[in-house]
């Protein structure tokens, strides 16, 4: 039986033949051998051209009518293993068996921000990432500082890596249609920028963006630092300061953190 979209799991299937060779052409741009791990692969519709180029293929779904057509569909292709899983609460390690691969998909809107988080979070397994996403999560991910879509996403991103919005797809390109345009987001992985705990940082951003809006002085103060540590940055906003100058109010002030 073949699986229809779920709206409670986000799904929308890419299928406009000419965005779906755009889409190809892009991973395949991205490929230098190794694993491919899809997330969301749903009917297949990327899964059919990667497997014309990977050396193996990992497919992650977690719809379980789709992972059996999946199973089914692919059953005598030694290269392509079908996890059934919500990717959230996998450890790359224990399906990489030591190698670094190149993770994509066509993300479901509703978690997006979290496969997000989750990719950078295990950045030491991938190299790069191709991803999908809702134009706007996109423009929050690619944002530079001081543009008004720069948040916590865009901190993420800037400290594990370099992301660059690579072309947008219309609602028409899906199935069921979306009511927004989505995008494709390249996020190549690099050493860490700043020798900081990435978690308490990343946290500490989450808090001062709260209060974007809002001079620094106050929001720090509201933490329980002495706006007198970071002077320098105290009438200044969250929003207007580049990543690295976001490390070093987190650096003079963590210590005083509550």
């Amino acid at each position: 039986m073949k699986a229809h979209p779920k709206r409670s799991l986000g799904q929308n299937f890419l299928v406009d033949p000419n965005y779906r060779r755009k889409v190809h052409q892009a991973i395949r741009g991205a490929y230098f051998g190794g694993p491919i791990v899809e997330i969301g692969p749903g009917h297949g519709a990327l899964t059919e051209a990667l497997v014309e180029f990977a050396d193996e293929l990992i497919l992650i779904e977690k719809d379980h009518l789709l992972a059996d057509e999946l199973r089914t569909r692919f059953i005598s292709n030694t290269k392509i293993m079908v996890l059934e899983a919500d990717v959230l609460e996998v450890n790359p390690q224990n399906i990489l068996a030591g190698k670094k691969a190149l993770v994509v998909g066509n993300l479901p809107y509703n978690i997006s921000s979290q496969i997000f988080i989750w990719a950078c979070r295990y950045k030491a397994f991938f190299h790069r990432a191709i991803f999908m996403f809702q134009k706007e999560m996109a423009m929050r991910i690619v944002a530079k500082s001081d543009e008004r879509e720069f948040g916590p996403l865009a901190v993420w991103a800037q400290v594990f890596g370099t992301a660059n919005k690579l072309f947008d797809l219309p609602p028409g390109a899906f199935k069921p249609k979306p009511n927004v345009d989505s995008s494709i987001v390249s996020l190549v992985f690099n050493e860490q920028k700043f020798d900081v705990d990435a978690e308490a940082f990343l946290v500490f951003v989450r808090r001062l963006f709260l209060h974007r809006r809002k001079q620094m002085a106050g929001v720090l103060k509201s933490m329980g630092v002495d706006p007198l540590l970071v002077s320098q940055y105290g009438t200044v906003r969250a929003e207007v300061l580049s990543v690295a100058q976001l490390h070093e109010v987190f650096n003079l002030c963590r210590a005083f953190i509550n």
